[in-house]
């Protein structure tokens, strides 16, 4: 997965939480 696809990812994702995405969420797609 590119860096860029995984931030996009992340944000679409966010778009549909009520809690924010957790630091470990975040570093756990960066690791991806």
């Amino acid at each position: 997965m590119h860096v860029d696809t995984a931030i996009t990812s992340r944000k679409s994702v966010r778009r549909y939480l009520v809690t924010p995405v957790e630091r470990a969420t975040i570093m756990h797609i960066a690791d991806c």
